[in-house]
């Protein structure tokens, strides 16, 4: 497999550490059979003049990962889209979790004032960031350790849940109870500093701010993405009514 293909395969991990936490995958002596009677097939017709890429089994490996790809990711920010983290979170969601919804400021003034273009690198540049401020770049050791300290605890799940709208379901199962709701405020102060972006027409910087809330959640409640959505959007909703 090419390395623009390998890193594709892991692109397909959409969120850190989920190694940690979904239980090895082992492949029965049969399957194993199967795929080297499969390799050994290609092996023969590459011998006779036939172009790997040409080959059935490889070429549509590689288009269901890069079909699957899309479809559980948002194009503009490689974040999950909604219908990957509602799978995500389907089978990934902590016992305890902090949900945080982040609402972007005066967006719709942004594309009407300089354009689509300048609007979608505002949101590029929100779900980049976000992503940075929430993920621990390099999954060693040493940085699974650090992740019993609260401050370096990082999101499991992050989606654009669309247009500048973004939200992150953090782990606070091992957080003590009296500990969470500090803990989630903390979390949602990483939301501040975006910095500006400039408006490649005009030459004017563009100040990216957003709003967020935050709120705890239990597995046991069976609420969906969309209930804390709601509740959490209602929040920001009257954050920025109270500064009109």
């Amino acid at each position: 497999m090419h390395s623009s293909q390998s890193n594709l395969v892991e692109q397909m991990i959409p969120t850190p550490f989920i190694e940690e936490i979904v239980s090895p995958h082992t492949i029965s002596e049969e399957a194993r059979q199967s795929q080297l009677l499969v390799l050994n097939h290609e092996v023969a017709l590459q011998r006779q003049g036939i172009p790997l890429g040409d080959l059935a089994v490889g070429s549509l490996l590689i288009k269901h990962v890069e079909d699957s790809y899309k479809i559980i990711t948002d194009e503009q920010t490689g974040l999950l889209n909604r219908k990957g983290m509602e799978l995500w979170y389907e089978r990934y969601c902590p016992e305890v979790f902090g949900v945080i919804f982040a609402d972007g400021r005066n967006f719709k003034r942004v594309n009407k004032v300089y354009g689509h273009d300048t609007g979608d690198l505002v949101i590029q540049n929100i779900g980049h960031q976000v992503a940075s401020k929430f993920r621990i770049g390099n999954p060693d050791n040493a940085h699974k350790q650090q992740r019993k300290d609260p401050n370096t605890r990082d999101a499991l799940g992050i989606v654009r849940w669309g247009g500048d709208e973004f939200m992150m379901i953090v782990d606070l199962t091992s957080v003590l109870e009296s500990q969470r709701q500090a803990t989630l405020s903390m979390l949602q102060d990483r939301l501040r500093n975006f910095g500006t972006i400039t408006d490649e027409k005009t030459g004017n910087e563009i100040k990216i701010e957003i709003d967020s809330a935050g709120m705890i959640g239990l597995k046991s409640d069976q609420k969906s993405l969309k209930f804390y959505r709601d509740q959490l959007d209602a929040q920001v909703s009257e954050l920025k009514a109270s500064r009109s």
